[in-house]
């Protein structure tokens, strides 16, 4: 559930929820990770589909069997307690859940996810030259003042009162939009694009052409 890139909810106690189908048990490995693995995470996707034995970037936090419940051939729901991988309930992780015993074909059964743990809800707006970066409260919605904003790698900025940061654009592509609080160690994320298949795109500057219509 939720594709390649998950927020978790600030209020479900650091759990992630996945679904399998006669499985027994589940293995849960994560690996603690930040903005600077971004492009091992892409690479570590693309390695999986032809090297079972490749491993994701990072740091490797957990490593636990997960016993499931539930009748034969129904789904069944697991909600995953991801506390011990993440330091007072904040972080950055690569999740990898898999079956305990995988048969041969259920290499690609694995849920591979960048799992987010943040209080730092974050948006952005762009057009060819600046992008705007908003930063709320993910419990309330609030306004972020004072976060550190910046295009990974570039200049840094701080959010104003309403939590609105600029930032212009430069020519190579910035795949991150990357949030920090000034105080604490809370961090968020935010891609240009989550996918793989795009690994080389990014918030970029480009000029508008002028274009004939008639």
């Amino acid at each position: 559930p939720g594709g390649e890139f998950v927020v978790l909810n600030p209020g479900g106690a650091g759990r992630f929820a996945v679904y399998s189908v006669n499985h027994p048990a589940l293995r849960m490995r994560a690996w603690a990770v930040g903005p600077g693995d971004w492009a091992a995470w892409h690479a570590y996707r693309q390695r999986i589909w032809q090297d079972a034995k490749a491993q994701p970037p990072g740091r490797r936090v957990l490593d636990t069997t997960v016993q499931t419940e539930g009748e034969e051939d129904e789904l069944v729901e697991t909600r995953l307690d991801l506390s011990p991988a993440l330091e007072g309930g904040l972080g950055q992780i690569v999740l990898v859940v898999e079956p305990l015993k995988p048969k041969k074909n259920d290499r690609h059964q694995a849920v591979r996810t960048w799992v987010q743990a943040t209080h730092i809800g974050l948006d952005a707006f762009a057009d060819g030259h600046r992008l705007l970066a908003w930063a709320t409260a993910l419990a309330d919605g609030s306004p972020l003042e004072d976060i550190e904003v910046s295009l990974e790698p570039g200049k840094t900025v701080r959010t104003d009162s309403t939590g609105l940061a600029r930032l212009a654009l430069a020519e190579t592509p910035a795949p991150l939009v990357v949030a920090r609080a000034r105080r604490g160690r809370d961090l968020a994320i935010l891609p240009s694009d989550s996918s793989w298949w795009h690994e080389r795109s990014g918030w970029v500057r480009h000029e508008r052409d002028d274009t004939l219509r008639f």
